[in-house]
């Protein structure tokens, strides 16, 4: 079983409150009661049969608990449907240079990055995707497809020592990019680079200009902050060993580049997204003016809603709290 609105299961922690206030409510109508010295003026008073209150009560709060699970969206069971492919051609772009270890982006802006590029995948349903990495040099890890799966496989691939070529070339990045797109394909094509923006080779700009008259839009999502922080180096048992330090012996501070990833996605006739807290959602909403192309059928598998089971029962409860009456006959 898993839940698809997870969130909501916070609110049984006002179950413990409830029972205390019952608890309360029920001690203090006791001490009422017996500063009442005649018997009699207290049944006068008490009308109410305490066995059938506290079922009444019990009744009304498993219905508010089977609302809540309800709500929460309980999922369990597997089915599988069919449903036309329809989406857009997008290729994703990671920097995997060494500066993408830095830590001003917690785990890392490496992982971050890495971690951002998987959960867009549902914001783009029915799109193929392609992967990219890139530091001195760029290699294609995964041609389009229209397989999560496997596509989710080579992003975790991504890491410094994937690539032997120092440095940063976002503009050999957006070559090879090009490089997985045809004239001929349905759908709009589309390149997505998550980096820190620190280039080390040649103007970003002429690529990305030569990719836009081509018909493909590049954007750009930055991976660090304007404060930014030492990059570490680690040994290959992935010990840390130090910061890196510049040609003068001083620890570098890599510092994102929003500008250069701005000009880059002008240039490319895209749009440049801070990759510190982006929503997701917006990434759907940039590619509302884009054309989705037919990628034949795709087999989804999800979990099968039982939230009724859970609401019916809610329903159940109440009427039966309702129906008892806690006053004596």
């Amino acid at each position: 079983m898993n839940w698809a609105a997870l969130f909501y299961l916070q609110l049984l922690w006002l179950i413990p409150i409830a029972i205390l206030l019952f608890v309360y409510r029920k001690r203090r109508n006791k001490k009422i009661l017996k500063e009442l010295t005649d018997p009699g003026l207290r049944d006068v008073i008490w009308k109410q049969d305490d066995r059938k209150a506290q079922w009444k009560w019990f009744l009304l709060l498993m219905s508010f608990i089977f609302l809540v699970l309800a709500i929460a969206r309980p999922r369990w069971g597997r089915e599988i449907s069919i449903t036309e492919a329809r989406g857009y051609n997008v290729v994703f772009v990671v920097d995997a240079s060494s500066s993408m270890l830095t830590e001003d982006i917690r785990p890392n802006r490496l992982e971050k990055a890495k971690r951002t590029i998987k959960e867009s995948l549902n914001e783009l349903p029915g799109s193929r995707f392609g992967l990219v990495a890139f530091s001195g040099d760029a290699f294609i890890l995964c041609p389009l497809t229209l397989d999560k799966s496997t596509f989710g496989m080579f992003v975790d691939l991504v890491r410094p020592d994937l690539i032997p070529t120092e440095g940063t070339n976002i503009g050999a990045a957006i070559r090879k990019s090009c490089e997985l797109f045809s004239d001929e394909m349905s759908g709009s094509r589309v390149i997505i680079i998550v980096s820190d923006g620190e280039n080390t080779r040649g103007d970003p700009r002429v690529e990305a200009l030569e990719a836009r008259n081509k018909g493909i839009k590049v954007f750009t999502i930055s991976a660090g902050t304007k404060e930014g922080a030492p990059i570490p180096s680690f040994d290959s048992t992935g010990k840390f060993v130090e910061y890196l330090k510049d040609e003068n012996g001083k620890v570098h501070i890599s510092i994102v580049n929003e500008d250069l990833l701005k000009r880059v996605a002008t240039a490319g006739d895209g749009v440049f997204l801070m990759g510190e807290g982006v929503e997701l959602g917006l990434l759907t909403r940039l590619f509302k003016g884009l054309r989705r192309g037919k990628f034949g059928s795709e087999k989804v598998e999800h979990f099968k809603e039982k939230f009724i089971f859970f609401l019916i029962g809610s329903l159940i409860f109440l009427l039966a709290g309702i129906l008892i009456k806690a006053g004596k006959e």
